[in-house]
């Protein structure tokens, strides 16, 4: 039977809760990492696991650049996961009544400019890759892309260079409209959808809709590259790149890669996300509908068979063993291998970082060989949220979406703190110093839209995000 933890429904965690897994589980998990890890061949890990009830932990594994230990201020590129970001940056503008996703991505921007793209291609058709778009960086060196860009690895590009008619390649025949995964060149079409749409850069909409309110302070989107030692290091099959350039690779990547973070911000996140926390609840239906009619079947995992499916920006795993249970998240290989899972089955969230971009099947294999680790200790530990950390963690704003009253409430008495109320472009709209628990504050001249409560009483600071609806 699964182990279902206790949920604590509508609070928002601030970045100062700390509550860790019991100490006995935790040596488990870390005696499996390290196995699996040197099993594996593969040079340095970072890992966060998130349990329903507030407690995190985060643990390294290994080596990271050049033989220093994985240090987890540095960041990790965390590839097509990236993914997952730039669809929710999207279903957020659809909130926001800026586009929807079965518009033409020729209502948005010049596909003039792209060759052998089609103007009619939906939003929806290059989030779940049901699109007749080629990948323009292909799965081999043989390709104008790839050679041009490994050229000379200190030329710094952009992701729009990369979209130049000299590196497009032919689209691909899918009449049936069959999802047909692409690696780059459509979500660094999204990525420009994002950025005419909203008017601000991708980089802007990432933090200020999803960097910040979720306390991401760890995470950067690398549209100028990064310095090598910015990173855990870097490694193929063992052999150390970490001062290797990749420069000219870095800034290619766009919308489909270019988020660089530790693993407690990845797990942050896509916790964030699959729990209703980021996008609408129907968007969120939107996103984790399968579009796959003929999905990869793994058998023989210790979670029984295991099919691989996607929907709008997201993997959608499905094991079927002695129950069925699914799983949401994302893989992404660029400069290391990542998977981010989260289960609302059995109540955590998981982030898997790995630093060598060689090692996708063994850190895919270690990602299902942990859950089943996980998911047989959880019917013996738990984890639930002492006073203290409650206190810093509790936070509603309600009703949500709403109109024209907004209750705050932070479930514990302050004497001073200050409340302000963010639109998406950053601008405070609405500030005011509050005591006691609880405050109602009137909206009605805010425009609808999506909204960042945060309140600061000078220990703790803690956000929330509302919808203003009507």
């Amino acid at each position: 039977m699964k182990q279902f933890l206790a949920l604590c429904a509508g609070l928002v965690l601030s970045t100062g809760v700390l509550a860790q897994i019991d100490s006995s589980f935790a040596a488990i998990l870390q005696s499996e990492i390290d196995s699996r890890r040197t099993a594996a061949g593969i040079t340095g890990i970072e890992f966060t696991i998130i349990l329903d009830g507030g407690c995190r932990w985060t643990t390294t594994s290994g080596l990271g650049t050049s033989g220093n230990p994985i240090d987890t201020s540095l960041y990790f590129t965390i590839g097509s996961v990236s993914k997952s970001m730039t669809a929710s940056l999207i279903l957020l503008l659809q909130e926001d009544g800026l586009l929807d996703i079965d518009d033409p991505i020729g209502m948005h921007i010049d596909t003039d400019e792209l060759l052998y793209v089609d103007s009619t291609e939906t939003i929806r058709q290059l989030l779940n890759h049901t699109s007749t778009i080629s990948n323009n960086w292909g799965d081999n060196p043989t390709t104008p892309l790839w050679q041009a860009v490994w050229a000379d690895r200190d030329s710094v590009w952009s992701w729009r260079d990369a979209l130049d008619s000299v590196y497009m390649l032919p689209k691909v025949s899918n009449p049936n409209r069959d999802h047909k995964y692409n690696a780059f060149t459509t979500y660094s079409i999204l990525g420009m959808i994002i950025e005419e749409v909203s008017g601000n850069t991708y980089e802007q909409e990432a933090q200020t809709r999803l960097f910040t309110p979720l306390g991401m302070s760890n995470s950067v989107i690398f549209t100028n590259g990064l310095s090598m030692s910015q990173l855990n290091g870097v490694y193929a099959n063992g052999q150390d790149r970490s001062t290797w350039s990749h420069t000219s690779y870095l800034t290619t990547r766009g919308g489909g890669g270019s988020w660089a973070g530790n693993s407690s911000d990845a797990a942050t996140f896509i916790r964030a996300l699959h729990t209703g926390q980021v996008i609408s609840a129907s968007n969120l239906a939107d996103m984790h509908t399968k579009v796959d009619n003929a999905p990869v079947v793994l058998p023989g995992t210790c979670n029984g068979t295991v099919e691989v499916n996607y929907g709008l920006g997201t993997n959608i795993w499905e094991f079927r063993g002695a129950d069925t249970s699914i799983y949401y998240g994302h893989g992404g290989n660029g400069l290391g291998m990542n998977i981010l899972m989260h289960s609302a089955d059995y109540g955590y969230t998981m982030a898997i970082l790995g630093n060598d971009f060689e090692k996708v099947n063994e850190v895919g294999l270690m990602s299902i060989e942990l859950g089943c680790v996980i998911e047989n200790a959880l019917s013996s530990y738990s984890c639930s949220i002492g006073s203290e950390e409650w206190e810093q963690s509790f936070f509603m704003a309600y009703p949500n979406p709403g109109s024209d009253v907004l209750n705050v409430n932070w479930g514990t008495e302050i004497e001073s703190g200050e409340l302000i109320i963010l639109s998406n472009s950053g601008e405070t709209v609405y500030s005011s110093t509050v005591h006691g628990i609880r405050t109602e504050i009137n909206t009605a001249g805010l425009p609808m839209g999506v909204y960042i409560i945060q309140l600061n009483d000078g220990k703790h600071i803690r956000t929330s995000r509302w919808i203003k609806a009507e």
